[in-house]
């Protein structure tokens, strides 16, 4: 007995687990079909939706809820689910790890408002008679939602797998008409269909034998996965046969087979070969990111090829150790070049307000500043644009500094490889960035404040969004660089921008992603919009530190581009908005002098908007739905007749049928307590202390409602304990059930 007991659980097990390995293989060939989706921009959140859609389904699946019930809940959150997916509107695990709460409610808020002008825009330029297709992915996220729910429910619930899958092959089918992919996914999709369709039909029969005791044999599922599998093999080779791809490659293997290409004949032109003799085809370049049209080529980011050599004047990193932690040294970004004006697609440099000089500022150093010395050693092709930390102001010979107007920075030009600099690389704390004044100068504010006015509205909405409860310039800069950072992917192979899009623009609504350039234009456009002056500079980010060199070794995928933000009282200071970098560091450990004025402090943003209503709405609800379980409870303990033993014995008769039901053990509401009880007891005949509880229970439930022989409190205290005490009996049961309905 127990050994055929083992059998059928592992039976059942492995039934269970084939069902759940068919769903997952149709959810999987899904979600790769829309990740290779050409038509699409951002693919993450289409697969995050068949993934959430496959969950949620199988947690419905295991529910006691009515099927109208759960279908007007998925409908309901299929409304709300599928905007907070594709808009990316709830912040990532990670941000919500690392950020406070506070913080994270601000990101979503802006992001759902953002996604709310998304939408607004979309459907103006629809009703227009210029469909966005913004609209078609948040219908296609709405009808994956909803398939992804409705393949899981068919199959598990229902025990109808055609049903399930048909609107998951309507979406397939969406995504290949619309994509043109291969046919390997829609392979993968159909044989994993048909197996499921057979599968659950094969079940279906077996639960129908069972219960009219028919007898079969025991081999027969062997039988019919063998037989389904064969169906199924017929079924793709149907497909491969009728799709043109596989005919026009059956026609060239059988053309391949009667005339084989025709060898090379003595004398004939091999083609053209690689020009060994240049030594200059591999040789590295230091080429930084070309920002004057943003998304176009970038340098090769894997390459590790060393371009320069960078000693400095401050300690080595990674030497000296403080209570256990390793003390890092200074970051620093050797920059190239600087660009001033934005004009929609890039970035132009301002070559009029720039004059040479042999030799730098002698002045002693500025507040926030300290000097530091840089030897550089270029070891790859370069121009005459050469590299320096921010705010260089000495230059040895074969070099000189290019100092642009009006902010007096400057830039290190000339043929040299070899040259060493000094900087007044900046030491400012946030104390110090964030008490400096907002009196530019009016040069500073004409030039670097500076946006075409072709710049969508959306993007200067977006930026007073970002930046609206931020006081001082450096919140600002610190709002605009830890949304970009958080929200916007970091991905190379991006899309280039449509002909006449402002890539800003591009970068922050439309495209899935982007790299440095995207970064850092976006930063210095809503800065600018937030009236903080800003540009974007080039260069090469730190590197890695040799310690046998006792420098730093910049390699050529270091090619990097980033923000540089004004202060009136300490110039320009570095920030960094793209994703895989860290942050530079502007500790407050130093003494805040006091700025000229107080700096403005700028009204708190609350926008009525949607999210708003929607919030206030939802914890309105939430908070009547407390108050009337609150308010329930009281009266219930202000009752006397609820702590009589009669009334808890009914209630507790009744949680128990409730618990029973859930387990698999249910029955219609006009079955008698004895009824019941001789219903369920060969089912408990394994489970005798399920079953004594049962029965305990069962009788004081008689004597209470049936009889005048009521029932003490000490009778239903020990009924308590024992319903208590059979919890595991009841958890197998369940989970019994639970592998019967994947079956």
């Amino acid at each position: 007995m127990l050994v055929s007991l083992r059998t059928s659980m592992t039976q059942r097990l492995w039934q269970s687990s084939a069902s759940i390995a068919l769903i997952a293989a149709i959810a999987v060939s899904l979600t790769s079909s829309l990740d290779q989706a050409r038509w699409l921009n951002d693919r993450a959140p289409l697969v995050t939706l068949v993934v959430l859609g496959v969950g949620y389904g199988s947690l419905l699946s295991f529910t006691r809820f009515r099927a109208r019930t759960i279908a007007i809940v998925t409908w309901l959150l299929s409304i709300s689910i599928t905007p907070l997916i594709i808009g990316r509107v709830l912040p990532s695990p990670l941000t919500l790890s690392t950020w406070t709460f506070a913080d994270s409610l601000w990101l979503a808020h802006v992001r759902l408002l953002t996604l709310f002008d998304q939408l607004n825009v979309a459907l103006q330029a629809t009703l227009r008679g210029n469909f966005d297709k913004t609209l078609l992915v948040f219908l296609i996220g709405w009808l994956i939602w909803i398939s992804s729910v409705w393949l899981v429910w068919s199959v598990v619930r229902r025990r109808q797998a055609l049903q399930g899958i048909l609107p998951c092959a309507g979406v397939l089918m969406i995504d290949v008409l619309l994509n043109g992919h291969d046919a390997s996914f829609p392979l993968l999709f159909t044989a994993s269909a048909v197996m499921l369709i057979a599968r659950t039909a094969f079940t279906q029969h077996t639960h129908d034998w069972d219960a009219r005791q028919v007898d079969y044999p025991e081999l027969i599922t062997e039988d019919w996965t063998v037989s389904a599998a064969i169906i199924s093999a017929v079924v793709i080779a149907l497909v491969m046969m009728t799709s043109p791809e596989s005919r026009h490659s059956l026609d060239d293997f059988f053309v391949a087979l009667q005339s084989p290409p025709p060898a090379a004949q003595p004398g004939s032109d091999p083609g053209p070969l690689p020009d060994a003799s240049n030594p200059n085809v591999s040789a590295p370049s230091a080429q930084v990111p070309d920002v004057t049209t943003v998304g176009g080529p970038i340098p090769p980011s894997n390459s590790d090829d060393t371009v320069m050599w960078v000693k400095v004047s401050d300690p080595p990193p990674l030497l000296q150790e403080r209570g256990g932690a390793v003390a890092a040294g200074s970051q620093h970004y050797w920059r190239g070049g600087v660009f001033t004006r934005y004009n929609g697609t890039g970035w132009d440099i301002d070559q009029a307000g720039s004059k040479q000089l042999a030799f730098g500022l002698p002045t002693e150093t500025p507040a926030g500043r300290y000097s530091l010395n840089q030897e550089f050693e270029i070891t790859a092709q370069h121009t005459n644009s050469l590299f320096a930390v921010n705010m260089p102001v000495r230059s040895s010979e074969g070099t000189s500094l290019r100092f642009i107007s009006p902010d007096g920075n400057a830039v290190v030009e000339g043929p040299a490889s070899k040259y060493d600099v000094t900087s007044w690389a900046s030491n400012a704390s946030a104390g110090q960035l964030r008490a400096d004044t907002t009196e530019y100068p009016l040069d500073v504010s004409l030039l670097y404040l500076q946006l075409p006015d072709s710049l969508p509205q959306r993007v200067r909405d977006l930026a007073a969004r970002i930046t609206a409860d931020a006081r001082t310039p450096y919140d600002k800069a610190i709002r605009v660089q830890n949304y970009l950072r958080v929200t916007y992917p970091y991905q190379l192979d991006v899309p280039r921008p449509p002909a006449g899009a402002d890539v800003v623009d591009y970068f922050l609504f439309e495209a899935p992603g982007g790299f440095c350039s995207y970064y850092a234009s976006a930063m210095a456009v809503m800065l600018r919009a937030a009236g903080v002056p800003a540009r974007i500079v080039t260069g090469f980010a730190t590197g890695e530190y040799d310690q046998s060199r006792n420098a730093y070794r910049v390699p050529a995928r270091a090619a990097h581009a980033w923000v540089e933000v004004y202060f009136p009282h300490y110039g320009w200071v570095e920030f960094e908005p793209t994703a895989t970098l860290s942050t530079f560091s502007y500790k407050d450990d130093q003494p805040v002098a006091p700025p000229t004025e107080a700096p403005a402090i700028a009204p708190i943003y609350l926008p009525i908007g949607w999210d708003i209503i929607i919030g206030v709405a939802g914890a309105i609800g939430l908070a009547l739905i407390l108050k009337a379980l609150i308010a329930r409870y009281r009266r219930q303990q202000r009752d006397p007749r609820w702590r009589e033993p009669d009334r808890q014995s009914r209630a507790l008769y009744w949680q128990m049928r409730r618990r029973l039901a859930q387990a698999g053990l249910g029955a219609r509401p006009n079955i008698t307590p004895d009824e019941f009880l001789s219903m369920h007891a060969a089912g408990l005949s394994d489970r005798p202390q399920l079953h004594s509880a049962l029965r305990q229970v069962t009788t004081l439930y008689v004597r209470a409602a049936y009889t005048s022989s009521l029932p003490g409190a000490d009778d239903v205290k020990a009924a308590h304990k024992m319903w208590r005490g059979v919890w595991p009996d009841w958890l197998r049961l369940w989970l019994r059930m639970l592998t019967q309905r994947l079956r």
